[in-house]
């Protein structure tokens, strides 16, 4: 097998490991981490789908445009929930949301990674965590901020989106290379195992938040 393919099948096997969290503890969860759950079982979909249209040698980039514009709207709404200013925040979604639909249909079309949408997205929610993780270490609601989800989704995004970043932007440039392509889709796909992992520790602190939420 090879080395893309393998990492691609680990990739998809680390959406299983936070959606098993919810899965076996049944912890209460809140509207936040319910949102990430769903991004999780997009993600399991998306990755499903794409390997199979590959293994039939078909382009998959229409899958995995779509997939970005989902997680980016489900993190967008997060973001959006937690930030005092959430009329700017939709004024940004919206935004970027009509560049993305103007990128598809008329500039780098569904077949071709918009990488242009990829890096704006990816922009966007590395600048929203950071602000999150200011205003986080400016307030300090609790001592033992580690045990905060949200703190652990800033970290997997700023690890996926700001990993991903200029990939995003010269993967269609480095895509015309055949080794470039390979080990562009080896480093996202290695990216989005850390990320999930981060997103099973989010998940994982809120059970133990719920289950002894005195030493929180």
């Amino acid at each position: 097998m090879q080395l893309e393919y393998a990492i691609g099948y680990v990739s998809l096997a680390s959406v299983l490991i936070p959606i098993a969290i919810p899965v076996f503890t049944k912890p209460k969860i809140g509207p936040q981490l319910r949102l990430i759950v769903l991004i999780l079982i997009f993600s399991l979909v998306a990755d499903i789908g794409s390997l199979t249209i590959i293994h039939y040698g078909l382009n998959s980039l229409l899958v995995i445009n779509m997939y970005m514009l989902v997680q980016f709207s489900l993190l967008v709404y997060i973001f959006y929930n937690q930030f005092r200013k959430a009329r700017l925040v939709q004024i940004i979604y919206l935004f970027s949301l009509v560049l993305f639909i103007i990128n598809i249909l008329f500039f780098q079309g569904p077949w071709k990674l918009n990488s242009v949408s990829h890096a704006l997205a990816s922009l966007i929610l590395i600048t929203f965590s950071m602000y999150y993780l200011y205003q986080l270490l400016h307030n300090l609601p609790t001592v033992h901020i580690q045990k905060l989800p949200m703190l652990w989704i800033c970290f997997a995004i700023l690890a996926y989106y700001g990993g991903n970043f200029f990939l995003f932007l010269a993967g269609n440039y480095l895509s015309a290379t055949p080794a470039f392509q390979r080990s562009m889709w080896i480093l996202h796909n290695l990216l989005n195992v850390i990320k999930n992992l981060l997103f099973a520790i989010a998940l994982w602190q809120n059970y133990r938040n719920v289950k002894s939420p005195s030493s929180s």
